[in-house]
């Protein structure tokens, strides 16, 4: 039997994530690359790195069905190595999830982002002026509400992605799939997929059902 192309599936996965995060990014990267120096920022680059690697470890215990009395964690680390180090450009990709950590912003974009939804509106000619503000602001609102039902669960206190319990962060991640804006739904199917398909790129990940199983591991 012919081995599925896992790694021809994961350069696909995060070509299609890289795609999201640089729309996700657009203006800002633009901006960086040209040399222009924006509000200055805590801890400088290193620390923003610092802080996407701590969401990208979230979001691998969040997706992947991992039990870690099992699981040892240093190959939860190896997926997370293997997920960044071919995922690129990293400036983009590291905005977007400290973007996505910030859950007390979700119902909002940046002015790029939102930008792209705005053109996207103003492609149909029936859509006025007008008529794309209105939908712009009830896609928020609908953000708002989302955000609303999860702290009826989690509340009050909009805590940080990475400072959430795994089953608030279950339902931030799927915050994300319902929202009013395309561009944070692609985001969520092109996170996921990504993060699936660099777990399926790793063997030891691979064989991990079988092991917790008890039955022998594929090979």
């Amino acid at each position: 039997m012919t081995e599925p192309d896992y790694h021809g599936s994961l350069r696909s996965a995060l070509e299609a994530f890289a795609s999201v995060c640089r729309a996700f990014t657009g203006q800002a990267e633009r901006t960086e690359q040209a040399g222009h120096s924006g509000p200055a920022v805590s801890g400088g680059a290193g620390a923003s790195a610092v802080a996407a690697d701590a969401v990208l470890k979230a979001l691998l215990e969040t997706i992947l069905p991992f039990d870690p009395l099992r699981f040892p964690h240093h190959r939860l680390a190896h997926c997370q190595t293997l997920f960044a180090a071919r995922l690129a450009p990293a400036h983009a990709w590291r905005k977007s999830l400290s973007a996505f950590n910030a859950a007390e912003a979700f119902p909002n974009l940046t002015d790029s982002t939102l930008a792209q939804e705005r053109r996207a509106l103003e492609a149909y000619p029936a859509n006025t002026p007008e008529l794309v503000r209105k939908q712009l602001e009830r896609k928020r609102c609908q953000d708002e509400k989302l955000l609303d039902f999860f702290l009826t669960k989690h509340g009050p206190t909009v805590r940080p992605f990475t400072d959430m319990d795994l089953s608030a962060r279950r339902d931030y991640f799927w915050l994300w799939s319902q929202s009013g804006f395309s561009l944070k739904r692609r985001f969520h199917r092109a996170c996921k997929g990504a993060i699936l398909a660099a777990a399926c790129a790793a063997p030891e990940l691979r064989a991990y059902p079988d092991q917790a199983g008890g039955r022998q591991a594929r090979t």
